[in-house]
């Protein structure tokens, strides 16, 4: 009824303003001081499970994984809808992408909040020639448009076959069969997962088991590469090479 009113929790309020408030400061700080003991657990944890060297390798791999996300010329890769646009389309994408992620550091602002992801996939696809055009895509409000229009209208008329070439193409969703393909493996790993007292998410990502189905696809060696990388898991898995590459070419 009356009394003083209710502040906001730390943990519900706007991280993306800045400055942080004092009181987001200190959460913030909370959650660093439980890393250490946390860190201790995990690695005796993993002793008494044999998998000592997991920590430092899975550790390494989220390592490489983090420097390449905040690489700008390949941060396009994560734009997952952007799968079905042609290659001369993604190309425009990846520009469109680089010059966003350059504008967010630059202004110390979100990627969202500068030009949202969805609204790049809509810009490369449909490729707007002018400032009514651009009113017209979603998730362009008219903020961005007075901020960046003109600009985005440059980088949209640049002609895609004169941009540089795709490292990679953004891998698109499984098929409905390569679905079924992704239950029976999980399930198959699922078993030694669970006799090792392991998470079946550490054993076998969503992405790394997608990943080998694509590879398959494509005729490649799914078992090359991939779950395989790491010494730990190669040592836990070599065994079931025969039945990954039964599951996956038959």
């Amino acid at each position: 009824m009356g009394g003083n009113p209710r502040t906001t929790p730390p943990s519900r309020s706007d991280w993306l303003n800045r400055p942080l408030s004092e009181a987001q400061q200190r959460y913030a700080l909370d959650d660093v001081r439980f890393l250490e003991p946390l860190y201790r657990w995990v690695r005796e944890t993993l002793e008494e499970k044999g998998l000592a060297d997991a920590l430092r390798e899975e550790s390494d791999r989220f390592a490489r994984e983090l420097a390449a996300q905040d690489d700008p010329d390949m941060h396009y890769l994560r734009l997952r809808g952007g799968w079905a646009l042609s290659d001369e389309r993604q190309k425009l994408l990846r520009s469109l992408v680089i010059w966003r992620e350059q504008a967010a550091r630059r202004k110390d602002r979100p990627r969202s909040r500068v030009v949202p992801d969805a609204a790049l996939i809509a810009l490369a696809e449909s490729r707007p020639d002018s400032l009514p055009g651009l009113s017209r895509i979603p998730d362009l409000s008219p903020g961005i448009i007075r901020r960046y229009g003109e600009l985005l209208l440059d980088m949209l008329a640049a002609d895609p076959s004169g941009l540089p070439a795709l490292p990679a193409v953004i891998p698109g969703p499984l098929t409905r069969d390569q679905q079924a393909l992704y239950k029976k493996l999980r399930k198959r790993l699922v078993a030694v997962a669970e006799a090792r007292g392991i998470p079946i998410e550490l054993l076998a990502p969503r992405r790394r088991l997608e990943a080998m189905i694509q590879q398959a696809a494509m005729g490649e060696d799914p078992c090359s590469g991939g779950l395989f990388e790491e010494q730990w898991r190669r040592e836990l898995l070599e065994p079931l090479q025969d039945d990954i590459r039964g599951i996956l070419t038959p």
